[in-house]
């Protein structure tokens, strides 16, 4: 996959970290992730029924911004919702920046999982460096996430 330009940051500059395959009703946690200061997220999925979502460190605070789609949305609150429902051929890339600050991290990108796709644009503003990412997908079916980073 080539991975391209994505905020001015080149694709040179980003290692795979790991690539976790998921199954029907499963989450997919990413851990021990100290010494990066970028993460991106491309996820590839056959289908998708329900909520997804993304949490950093544990956590289910300090969780703002909003996930677009068609003509509706979805405010962020315990978490950062990846999708809003059901869909086919659901795919999305997320670029998680700030990871190393005290400040916000800036969570942005899109996905496909409904007929017109969606947007997000969020933050996670807890003080801690991000060391862990889990996507709860409990109505995922099989497909795989990979997580990029850019080293501190």
């Amino acid at each position: 996959m080539a991975v391209g330009q994505v905020s001015s940051i080149s694709e040179d500059n980003w290692q795979l970290i790991q690539t976790n395959t998921t199954t029907s009703g499963t989450s997919s946690t990413f851990s021990g992730l100290s010494g990066y200061k970028a993460f991106m997220l491309a996820c590839e999925f056959t289908s998708s029924s329900g909520y997804s979502s993304l949490k950093f460190n544990g956590s289910t605070t300090y969780y703002g911004g909003v996930l677009t789609y068609g003509t509706g949305g979805m405010s962020e609150r315990n978490a950062i919702y990846l999708t809003s429902g059901s869909g086919t051929g659901v795919f999305g890339t997320l670029l998680i920046t700030n990871v190393l600050s005290v400040a916000p991290k800036p969570v942005t990108g899109s996905n496909g999982a409904n007929t017109a796709g969606g947007n997000i644009n969020a933050s996670w503003t807890g003080t801690d460096p991000i060391t862990s990412i889990v996507i709860a997908s409990p109505g995922f079916t099989s497909g795989e996430i990979r997580l990029y980073g850019i080293a501190a």
